[in-house]
């Protein structure tokens, strides 16, 4: 029908009864008219959200840098194709239903085209108990360290214990408690830091990264694991990149009002400390599925892992490090103006 709105980057129209059935309206983007023939830029949602992107990189931009680079698909051999292989070397690009159809997703880790679907089970095979590159730096402890919180400040917790929500059932720290694994990652991974990649260089002696997967299905609500570490006060003087803030709930008696306590896993801690977070920058397939939840459980105050949606067998556990609070992973807005 003359008029319906065309996608930009698939360059097609609205498909019922599929993923392609919603259009949005790109706002803001100047058309050339070597690109478009119209004064609109419309997508399908699906096909903004599956398109690789440059770091930061608005909406907008991606659109106008996938009509202005013109990339034929490796599929159909059309001009406007977005989405590229998660290999980096790989030159393959299609557009998102070519991509679909040839190739596959990955939930919560991106695109293997038809050519390096074998790497799905390379990766899955880059398993590691616990990474020996920070087995010099890193304790593997299967308990929270209490020791820097005064006698009396632990006194006063238990005391008002029934103020935090209650898991009914002692949690088992045991290395066999714990159905989640460690794998390494590598440059073009949604989750890689040129910044860690630059710092781990430099005072780590290596430049691994790391995810953390399941091991097996769990269903939502059920608990992956606990965050552990060096239990301490919040303070200016230290800086660490491994901390989960402690839940206070605001009705507590005034010893405890205003305390604020972390988790630090900088220097102690278990396969929780790899797990990676969603950003401001993450690519929009990649779904939050577990979240970071202060429970009184064991005569105990812990931060434990909790599914908030089912998470298959071998796919990735991704929390959101600022859904409570900012942390070191926080980052600045980002407005389309």
């Amino acid at each position: 029908m003359e008029g319906e709105p065309i996608c930009s980057l698939c360059q097609e129209g609205v498909i019922q009864d599929t993923d392609r059935d919603e259009m949005t309206l790109v706002e803001g983007v100047p058309v050339r008219k070597r690109d478009m023939d119209r004064a609109d830029l419309w997508v399908h949602e699906v096909c903004l959200n599956h398109a690789s992107k440059k770091r930061n990189e608005l909406a907008r931009s991606t659109v106008e840098r996938v009509l202005r680079d013109k990339m034929v698909c490796s599929d159909c051999g059309k001009p406007f194709a977005s989405v590229g292989c998660l290999l980096p070397a790989c030159r393959s690009i299609y557009h998102y239903p070519c991509a679909s159809k040839t190739g596959r997703w990955v939930p919560n880790t991106g695109f293997y085209c038809p050519r390096h679907l074998h790497y799905i089970k390379k990766h899955r095979k880059k398993v590691v108990h616990w990474p020996k590159e920070v087995s010099g730096r890193v304790k593997y402890v299967l308990k929270n360290d209490w020791s820097a919180i005064s006698p009396k400040i632990i006194d006063l917790i238990a005391q008002n214990s029934s103020r935090w929500e209650q898991y009914a059932l002692d949690w088992d720290t045991s290395i066999t408690s714990h159905p989640i694994q460690i794998r390494a990652i590598e440059r073009g991974h949604w989750a890689w830091s040129e910044e860690l990649f630059k710092v781990g260089q430099v005072f780590n002696g290596h430049d691994k990264q790391f995810e953390v997967f399941a091991s097996r299905d769990f269903v939502e609500d059920e608990i992956i694991g606990e965050y552990v570490g060096v239990v301490r006060l919040v303070s200016e003087d230290v800086i660490s990149k491994y901390t989960a803030t402690v839940f206070m709930p605001p009705d507590l008696p005034l010893e405890l009002a205003g305390l604020e306590l972390v988790i630090d896993a900088q220097h102690d801690g278990n396969e929780t400390r790899f797990i990676n977070s969603v950003t401001a920058s993450s690519p929009p397939f990649i779904k939050q599925n577990a979240s970071m939840r202060t429970l009184w459980t064991g005569d105990q105050l812990r931060i434990l892992l909790v599914a908030t949606r089912n998470i298959p067998s071998g796919h990735p556990v991704v929390v959101d490090y600022n859904e409570f609070a900012e942390t070191y992973f926080e980052e600045p807005d980002i407005k389309e103006t």
